[in-house]
């Protein structure tokens, strides 16, 4: 420690570069495990759909384009899902969700933030999501049928609107400038995939698609098969009645999706594999760039103290104790750098998925590896310079000026 103070420019360089490389590192790891977590725990205790319907348009439609190649990819119309529902009744719940349009929700001088997501329902898809309502109700059918204008809304639009703690159930608002009642409070979650359940506003689906016409409108359905029915029967079910809602041939290939919250969950973990294998070796890359300049300064650390590896191997020291004390000097040089990185890394990780509204969790896992990285960056910098003090001749060592 003492050899270290002596030349504080150097390592304090040393360790910013070691620490830069951890932040990177595990930062993004910590970022990534944050989200991992987010999906599992919200996929894996989703107590809603069991799987859901989409058009393959949901996934190919560039710049308002339909992309056809020798397949159906037409939108999975409001007809098809509502005929749908109708069909799949002996085999489960199911329900019928679209966006319908994206503004601001206001209530006299009060207003919500622009672009809030409106999102037209059918009493079935409440039936099979189970929001929890903290006031008021659904609505019900008959009102669904009657176009009624009513809404339920998050907790984050009641907080915006009615800011002094009046009660929201019976109070007219305006969506955009369509006058609806509010009727409902949903509890808000936490989810994944883009839902702010704060700032959710449900509506029904022909309320929504009278005061908000939409020339192609997409729906999604939601799937809820009855107790005692296996979610493969269901899917089985469901991919049948829906080819027939679709007036497919039995030559013609299936074009919509169906996909159970597992595979859903599977195919954004595997996304984000890659995107793990990505922050590694962007930490490991500045790792190896801090690794460099370590050893180009031991080296420098050498040349200056040739005095005192001549004086120490004149009084006895072996050359293997010379080399011991400049790679421990590397090493913790290196650790330390590395813990000031896994403090900033873990904060900034934790604070990057706090903006995105998902949990943090810590990566200890990862928190030991960027410990033993820093250490093995420490050996692999320092054995150079190690070696090369412990060669030194002591005679010559002596008389270096």
């Amino acid at each position: 420690m003492s050899a270290l103070k002596g030349s504080k420019l150097r390592t304090g360089l040393t360790m910013t570069i070691v620490a830069i490389g951890i932040t990177a590192l595990l930062g993004m790891l910590t970022m990534i495990n944050a989200i991992t977590s987010s999906i599992e725990n919200d996929l894996g205790s989703q107590q809603g759909a069991a799987f859901s319907i989409t058009s393959w348009s949901n996934s190919i439609r560039i710049n308002n384009q339909e992309t056809t190649v020798g397949e159906d990819y037409k939108y999975l119309s409001r007809r098809e899902g509502e005929e749908f529902v109708q069909r799949y009744r002996q085999w489960g719940h199911a329900g019928v969700e679209m966006w319908i349009t994206s503004t601001e929700m206001r209530r006299g001088a009060y207003h919500t933030r622009p672009y809030l997501s409106v999102r037209g329902v059918t009493s079935g898809f409440l039936q099979v999501e189970n929001p929890v309502v903290l006031k008021g109700r659904v609505f019900s059918e008959q009102e669904e049928q009657a176009a009624a204008p009513v809404t339920m809304v998050g907790e984050g639009i009641v907080t915006a609107l009615f800011p002094n703690g009046e009660d929201p159930i019976g109070k007219r608002v305006l969506i955009g400038s369509s006058p609806f009642t509010i009727i409902g409070v949903l509890a808000s979650k936490v989810q994944t995939f883009g839902r702010d359940t704060q700032n959710l506003i449900y509506v029904p689906l022909k309320s929504g698609l009278t005061q908000f016409p939409r020339a192609d409108a997409n729906c999604d359905i939601s799937v809820k098969p009855y107790p005692g029915i296996s979610v493969a029967q269901a899917m089985d079910e469901a991919e049948r009645i829906m080819r027939t809602v679709r007036r497919l041939t039995p030559r013609q290939r299936s074009n919509f999706n169906i996909a159970t919250n597992e595979e859903i969950m599977r195919v954004v973990l595997n996304s984000l594999s890659s995107t793990t294998t990505t922050g590694i070796l962007i930490g490991l890359i500045t790792l190896l760039g801090s690794a460099v300049a370590l050893m180009n300064i031991m080296l420098a650390s050498v040349t200056e103290r040739t005095r005192e590896i001549g004086v120490r191997k004149a009084i006895g020291a072996y050359a293997g104790t010379v080399r011991q004390q400049f790679l421990i000097e590397a090493v913790v040089v290196t650790v330390l750098g590395g813990l000031i990185g896994m403090v900033l890394g873990v904060v900034v990780g934790s604070l990057v998925a706090k903006g995105m509204g998902i949990g943090f969790a810590m990566p200890w896992g990862w928190v030991l590896v960027s410990l033993l990285l820093c250490v093995g960056v420490g050996v692999l910098a320092g054995y150079l310079p190690a070696k090369r003090a412990a060669g030194l001749d002591p005679i010559l060592a002596l008389r270096y000026e």
